[in-house]
């Protein structure tokens, strides 16, 4: 059984992003993990991401591998602003929240939701994201359950 292949996505549209948002569906990370870098305009999310891009072989293989989570790094540039709801502020540092979704509205905000209603919101003049896998991924038998 092999670990997947590490995962490098660029996303410039906010179609992309969707696909960007599906990939990182289900994401851990706790409040710590997220800096943004007023300076170079840069947003930064280390999270422990489940590979659903292997899931999907999982799904269609007899002799499938377990699943896989790695950590990864979420970047956003061109940041000029970012917003963080209550939730967000309030949320303990060190409980993990859980990435639900990531949409770029095409208004020149992209906003990442969060498990516990914790949103942020980034106000980019034009959308640019990074989605890269930091290293190989480790097995697990924990598939997210959407159906409850």
């Amino acid at each position: 059984m092999t670990a997947p292949a590490s995962l490098k996505l660029k996303a410039y549209s906010p179609q992309e992003m969707d696909i960007l948002s599906a990939l990182a569906q289900d994401a851990l990370l706790t409040k710590t993990a997220f800096s943004y870098n007023k300076k170079e305009k840069r947003v930064h999310l280390l999270v422990n991401r489940f590979c659903w891009e292997q899931a999907v072989i999982t799904a269609t293989s007899s002799d499938a591998p377990p699943y896989y989570r790695v950590y990864a790094g979420l970047y956003f540039y061109g940041v000029e602003q970012v917003r963080v709801n209550t939730a967000f502020q309030q949320h303990p540092a060190e409980k993990i929240l859980n990435l639900l979704t990531i949409h770029a509205d095409g208004k020149k905000e992209v906003n990442i939701l969060f498990s516990e209603g914790a949103h942020i919101r980034l106000d980019m003049p034009r959308c640019r994201a990074y989605l890269k896998d930091l290293h190989e991924g480790w097995p697990t038998t924990l598939k997210p359950d959407h159906s409850a």
